[in-house]
């Protein structure tokens, strides 16, 4: 409309003998100064001021109406596109995408309600995948970036990425905040945290010492956790990723005086991962220690759906009044720096696990 109020269409004055003989009017073209006032211009120009082409001019003046007003429209819209991704293609990806089972969150169940995928899945495998289904129902396929971009748009709970176990809140809170921002409190608050991670830490490692120097024989300190969900079965074949796995669930303990690990493992058939079975997994470790071991240090996080519950006091209290143990202390880590030796256990078991997700390897 713009472009239109600027042209306007009068009769033709004069012919040469090269112009076209059926053309009935000409254009004059006008640009607005500074002082409002049009100034007639030429078509170069015209077009060279607003960077259009002459085609730009011709299709606006096709569609002037009465009044020398412009009444087109854009024919586009209404019209499908012709790269348009069907309805039959977006159904068959999330299809797919839905096939693969998924597990809940590990540690931050109560704050997430996304749902992981295999560890050992991305979505360049899954594409791979994708492209053998459509083989054998016979089915167009999409391109992968279509189906990276479906991936997020339809499935925005799933995801690959483990939850990391140890990022801190208030730590993060605390970085997060600008300087002028830190008031007195949340100073203090800070500062005591981070005091209490260093007591947590100097305290495991006094322990460890006493325990390495004692060789183990009276005085043992250990630190246990649960790994994340382990899902079996664990391979490369195509068909295997479709299939509903079982979860298994593994307790480890890491002695410190010998650098010795221990795994309980139980699949989720014969049990879950609450606190009575971290009581089970506990109490059978220290029934079966040498009788000469009097005391036992514990270190653990603040998981209290498993480490730091009252159950799990009286199972310890239960080992101390019938066997040979006459201390256990029980001591946890600051919440969200639980830094412990248990956890190189879990890499190294996931480590391990990725040599079996090539075709032919077997299972794991």
């Amino acid at each position: 409309m713009f472009l239109s109020s600027l042209i306007k269409n009068v009769d033709v004055e004069r012919r040469s003998k090269t112009a076209i003989k059926n053309r009935s009017t000409s254009r004059h073209f006008y640009l607005v100064n500074g002082d409002g006032e049009k100034k007639r211009v030429c078509l170069k120009f015209f077009c060279s001021t607003f960077s259009i082409s002459h085609r730009v001019v011709e299709l606006t003046m096709r569609n002037i109406g009465l009044g020398s007003t412009y009444v087109g429209h854009d024919r586009r819209l209404g019209k499908c596109p012709v790269n348009k991704t069907t309805d039959e293609n977006r159904d068959l990806v999330l299809e797919h995408i839905n096939s693969f089972p998924t597990v809940e969150a590990h540690y931050c169940r109560k704050n997430s309600k996304k749902l992981y995928l295999s560890s050992d899945l991305n979505l360049s495998i899954m594409y791979r995948l994708y492209k053998e289904f459509c083989v054998e129902k016979d089915k167009a396929q999409v391109s992968e970036y279509v189906y990276r971009k479906l991936f997020n748009e339809l499935s925005p709970q799933r995801s690959f990425f483990v939850p990391k176990k140890d990022q801190c809140f208030l730590c993060n809170a605390y970085q997060s905040k600008k300087i002028e921002e830190r008031t007195v409190p949340i100073q203090e608050e800070w500062e005591q945290h981070k005091r209490m991670e260093k007591e947590a830490l100097d305290s495991k490692a006094k322990d460890k010492q006493y325990s390495k120097d004692d060789g183990g024989k009276t005085f043992r300190s250990i630190s246990f956790d649960l790994q994340a969900i382990l899902s079996i079965p664990f391979s490369g074949e195509s068909q295997i990723y479709y299939k509903r796995k079982l979860n298994v669930y593994n307790f480890t303990i890491f002695e410190n005086h010998n650098n010795n690990g221990l795994c309980y493992v139980w699949d989720e058939c014969g049990g879950s991962k609450g606190s009575s079975e971290i009581a089970t997994c506990l109490v059978k470790y220290l029934i079966n220690l040498p009788p000469t071991v009097k005391h036992v240090t514990t270190y653990s996080d603040t998981a209290g759906g498993q480490n730091r519950n009252k159950y799990l006091a009286a199972a310890l209290l239960h080992t101390i009044n019938n066997g040979p143990l006459q201390t256990i202390d029980v001591k946890y880590m600051e919440s969200g720096h639980s830094y412990l030796e248990a956890d190189s256990m879990h890499a190294s078991i996931e480590r391990a696990r990725k040599k079996f997700i090539q075709p032919g390897n077997g299972l794991c």
